[in-house]
């Protein structure tokens, strides 16, 4: 939820991206929104970003020679040894009408008669999915009604490399549409109780940047108009948790340019080794102003003196020698700044507002461990820690700490089905300027039912403790429900 702040800026010294720990962790992936790589609008996890894999056509097995029948004369030969070679694996049943049944595709709209595999062997990938929230809040609270949530997200991630043998060169478009009714305002919390939503209904283009990373992947530039949400403070396993606490720290989330608006800048990540990252980045901070950057272009990145710096640093593991069965982590640190001029609850102006955050997240165990040459297995209980702080005379949520578990794997049959348990604490100021007496607490459980792979529906439950962080409103219970669809 964005605060009452007239303007953002920030800078931080380096910056852990989603791809970064994909990449530092030894995981190969060909775009930066894969399905070992989450990241992205609203949620940050939406299905459409998610990389399937698509099935090639099948193969067509030549006929074996017919056996040489001698000719009268012909000087017999030693038979030759016999071939131990294994057969070739069947090709995996494309997702199509007449290969592979529709509930069974990786995608609702399945692999367009082997366009979209063609399309992706040539670089160009489309993604697109459409998530539904529907929450009714059962008891406290402000409004004890039901209200929705969507959002429609297509993007588009071209790979040079494969198009035009441009290597390291890459690039990316995102659109999306929301419609925002009830939520958090009918709670009357501080925190959203879903990361999907927005102060208002948004239809644009909210990404379009280019990115080069060379020397081996030692360097990677990004430019263009980019959600910071994806490079900075992003938590890899908090990504299925529907409450805003499993997304970026609200101390600091106020003032990121992230969903949904995104924001025109830069971002430099470095990987000098295997385990070690750094990256930083600069991006308009007009939003802090008021103004809409998502739907806006770069023109008002050169107006005013309103720029975000952000940082973060980290280091990455794929799995603990000490520890077989424990799988990937990552312990990364950050900081902001911001330039522009913000008002302070005393109605006094002020520069320099800055704040940082750490992130603790891993895999405490896998169902199935992976061997000792491969990538941890992506099923098992995953947990995570993170906090953030800020100044109180500018922040009505200054500080922030959240903490989560996650089943990835519930049961054996149900390999694609999730369960966790979030809570989140933020803490309100106590600037004279403000009535904060309490600060407000949020736990939230659900369970996914992946019902095909390209269509899931989760039920949830929350609880909010002193709401608001007054005692204007009774403790709140919420429910709901997200579906989400993948295209």
């Amino acid at each position: 939820m964005k605060t009452r702040l007239h303007t953002v800026a920030v800078l931080v010294l380096l910056a852990g991206s989603p791809y970064a720990m994909a990449q530092v962790a030894g995981v190969e992936s060909s775009s930066e929104y894969s399905a070992a790589d989450p990241g992205g609008a609203g949620p940050r996890r939406v299905p459409g970003r998610d990389r399937a894999p698509q099935a090639n056509p099948p193969a067509t097995t030549p006929a074996a020679p017919a056996p040489k029948v001698p000719a009268p004369g012909d000087t017999p030969t030693t038979p030759a040894a016999p071939d131990t070679t294994a057969p070739a694996e069947p090709a995996e049943p494309r997702s199509w009408f007449g290969h592979r049944p529709w509930w069974e595709w990786e995608k609702a709209t399945g692999d367009w008669g082997g366009a979209r595999t063609a399309l992706l062997e040539r670089g160009l990938e489309f993604n697109a999915s459409f998530t539904y929230d529907w929450s009714s809040v059962w008891s406290g609270g402000q409004n004890r009604r039901a209200s929705t949530r969507s959002l429609l997200d297509a993007n588009l991630a071209v790979d040079f490399g494969k198009l035009v043998s441009l290597q390291g060169l890459s690039a990316f478009a995102d659109f999306y549409s929301s419609d925002v009714r009830g939520g958090t305002r009918d709670v009357g919390s501080l925190m959203e109780t879903d990361a999907l939503e927005t102060d208002r209904n948004v239809h644009q283009l909210a990404e379009l940047w280019l990115q080069y990373a060379f020397t081996d992947d030692l360097f990677r530039i990004k430019v263009g108009k980019i959600d910071a949400g994806s490079e900075f403070m992003f938590v890899n396993n908090a990504d299925e948790f529907v409450h805003g606490g499993g997304a970026s720290p609200p101390a600091a989330d106020a003032q990121l340019p992230t969903y949904p608006d995104p924001a025109a800048g830069f971002v430099l990540a470095i990987k000098p080794c295997e385990y070690f990252y750094i990256s930083g980045g600069a991006f308009d901070g007009s939003g802090g102003i008021g103004i809409n950057t998502g739907s806006q272009g770069p023109k008002s990145a050169f107006k005013g003196s309103e720029f975000f710096f952000i940082g973060e640093v980290g280091l990455v593991w794929s799995r603990l020698p000490f520890a077989p069965s424990i799988g990937s982590g990552r312990l990364a640190g950050g900081g902001w700044v911001t330039t522009a001029p913000l008002s302070r609850f005393d109605t006094t102006t002020g520069r320099g507002l800055s704040g940082g955050y750490a992130i603790l997240e891993q895999q405490i165990f896998q169902r199935e461990p992976a061997p000792d040459d491969a990538a941890p297995d992506a099923r098992g209980l995953f947990t995570f820690v993170q906090g953030a702080f800020s100044d109180e005379a500018f922040l009505d949520q200054p500080w922030s700490i959240s903490t989560g578990l996650t089943l990835r794997g519930t049961f054996t049959g149900r390999d694609d089905d999730a369960a966790g348990l979030l809570v989140a604490l933020v803490g309100s100021t106590r600037d004279p300027g403000e009535t904060f007496t309490r600060d407000e607490l949020a736990l939230e459980t659900f369970y996914k039912f992946q019902v095909t792979p390209f269509v899931s529906v989760k039920p949830y439950i929350q609880h909010i403790v002193n709401p608001g962080g007054k005692q204007e409103f009774h403790n709140a219970t919420v429910g709901g429900l997200r579906t989400e669809v993948a295209f």
